[in-house]
């Protein structure tokens, strides 16, 4: 089955070695102490009871170009040739064995690179190869491709599917059945002497979990299991006790401080690569290739990137990275996707929302007037009796768009701030600047009640509502039900319960964002800039997101800030979930 199209791959596998060992190749502190972890088992780990065989390792390398096609892009049709990282992976994994019995030293594997680094078309390869040419010959072989969802799962095993329908050797032995679901189907070997043996996909929507019995699992994208897949990822680990020599393959970027799971598999393969570094053996079971940036490297540095992308100018451009680094310098929520998913760091849940460099892009030194009748929406944020309040209003404005008429809008913001001395005065010392000086030029109204009364901020919504046409105000029903009660019923004033949730507010913020990239915001208010600067994105495992005030909650006030994005929210969508830039209509 197995020809002769690449004439040794071990050739592969020692220039990559070289390659990272020399510093030919830029390359991680964990990616080399998985390369010298090699070198040293070839020296010692007879010792341990492993010896390296030749043959298995190169046949299994060889079965990726000589039987396997790729299916999509670029390469389609093409032989699927393992680049130098995949090949010392595939070397290793295959080739170790034990002394006692000749079966695979590896039970387990993680495996963890940059996006687009070809983690899936390998995953389904590997599926592949230990379906069809594993040695010794599982019988009856059951192998799953494991993601959160059967539908994420699907998309490693249609890879699979198409792999098998352009290989000649593989389809005549093969009957594939549901590879139109959309949640994957059944791979059946047909042919002696892996007869009964299938692929299948596996998720926490599965019906049956238990008795799994799995000869392989590979699991793709760990980052993205939370919590409530602990189970499935314990049954899916510990299911395979009566096969022969079982292999669990993780396929991973990085997480986040949600990616509890990734986690901890994370620190015990850093830990394993680790010991190793020092010559110690923790779990040899336990294999790990590691590429991601240091600690102390910059996620916007190119002569970075390949730590995290071995597969770099070959699945992924340096272009792309070139031109991805580019926004993220200046976007907060860009650099933080930037440094994850193509720099395969960690990043935290909490991270500045505005930084000065993007705020001051939208700060003006005139005052903020817009014409009477000036059309605005607005957005009123009550914090509890004794804490700040705010309303911020939000003026869209057209201007001349030359290329792109999604830029047809720009946005002045006016907001107004109101304090009180408050229960627990000593938090906030307002006689010290830069409130003293805020309060003394009208731009924060202080009052020096413990309590704040609301009548002066609803006076003043009034007074906009009549110099400017407030098509709607949202608020936050929690402490402001009461005010938008009265604003409406006593008023006309329009007003909306705005949802205090990451979904609602996810979109806004990277929206302003991205205005403020463009140069579409203008605002005059110090006070609404010193809340822009206290605010931190936090992140919900869905990758949604809110505003928060950090660590330290006591003295940062947020409040004119979570009402610009309630009014900014319903200036660009107008209520209609419709976006200014496609064509916004002013209200007659």
């Amino acid at each position: 089955m197995i020809a002769n199209r690449i004439k040794d791959p071990e050739n592969l596998v020692e220039s990559y070695i070289d390659q990272v060992l020399t510093g030919s190749r830029s390359a991680g502190r964990l990616e080399r102490f998985a390369v010298e972890r090699y070198q040293l088992d070839v020296q010692s780990a007879a010792d341990r009871g492993f010896f390296f065989d030749k043959k298995i390792a190169r046949d299994c390398c060889l079965f990726f170009p000589n039987i396997l096609r790729h299916s999509i892009g670029q390469w389609a049709d093409e032989p699927f040739d393992l680049s130098p990282y995949q090949a010392f992976c595939v070397w290793n994994i295959q080739g170790w064995r034990s002394i006692e019995d000749k079966t695979r030293r590896f039970r387990k594997a993680l495996i963890t690179v940059a996006r687009k680094n070809g983690k899936t078309t390998w995953g389904a390869g590997f599926a592949n190869l230990l379906t069809y040419c594993d040695w010794p010959i599982e019988v009856n072989g059951r192998g799953y491709c494991a993601a959160t969802k059967k539908p994420q799962a699907a998309l490693l095993w249609s890879e699979v599917a198409r792999m098998i329908r352009r290989s000649p050797s593989l389809s005549i032995r093969t009957k594939i059945l549901g590879e139109d679901n959309a949640s994957g189907g059944r791979v059946i070997v047909k042919s002696m002497p892996y007869n009964g043996s299938t692929i299948e996909t596996i998720g926490s929507d599965a019906l049956r979990q238990d008795g799994l019995n799995p000869s392989f699992v590979i699991k793709d994208e760990l980052h993205a299991w939370r919590r409530g897949l602990i189970d499935l990822d314990e049954k899916l680990s510990t299911g395979g006790g009566a096969r022969t020599q079982p292999l669990e393959l993780i396929f991973t970027t990085a997480g986040d401080d949600n990616s509890e799971i990734w986690q901890d598999e994370f620190d015990f393969a850093s830990r394993v690569l680790e010991s190793s570094h020092v010559g110690d053996a923790t779990d040899d079971s336990y294999f790990a290739l590691v590429c991601m940036i240091d600690d102390d490297d910059s996620p916007l540095d190119p002569a970075c990137w390949p730590k995290a992308n071995p597969n770099l100018d070959i699945s992924v451009r340096s272009k792309y990275l070139v031109d991805q680094a580019a926004e993220a310098a200046l976007r907060p929520s860009k650099l933080r996707s930037f440094t994850r998913y193509h720099c395969n760091r960690k990043v935290g849940s909490y991270i500045q929302t505005y930084p000065p460099e993007l705020w001051e892009r939208g700060l003006v030194k005139n005052i903020i007037d817009p014409p009477p009748s000036a059309l605005c929406y607005g957005g009123m944020d009550l914090g509890r009796a004794d804490d700040w309040a705010a309303v911020t209003l939000v003026f869209p404005e057209q201007i001349e768009a030359e290329k792109n008429p999604r830029k047809r809008w720009r946005f002045k913001v006016m907001s107004r701030s109101w304090a009180c001395k408050g229960i627990a005065s000593a938090s906030t010392d307002y006689t010290r600047e830069p409130f003293a000086s805020w309060i003394k030029n009208d731009l924060l109204e202080f009052q020096s009640d413990e309590t704040l009364d609301f009548a002066p901020l609803k006076a003043w919504v009034v007074q906009m509502g009549r110099k400017y046409v407030l098509k709607r105000l949202a608020y936050d029903r929690t402490f402001a039900h009461e005010v938008a009660a009265s604003l409406l019923n006593d008023y006309g004033i329009s007003v909306v319960d705005y949802p205090q949730t990451y979904k609602a507010f996810t979109e806004p913020i990277k929206s302003l964002e991205k205005a403020l990239l463009e140069n579409r915001i203008e605002t005059c208010d110090q006070v609404l800039t010193w809340q822009a600067m206290n605010c931190e994105t936090v992140y919900d495992p869905r990758g949604m997101c809110m505003l928060d005030k950090g660590n330290a909650k006591r003295w940062r006030k947020i409040d004119a800030m979570v009402a610009l994005l309630m009014a900014y929210s319903e200036a660009i969508y107008d209520g209609k979930k419709k976006s200014l830039g496609a064509g916004f209509v002013a209200p007659k």
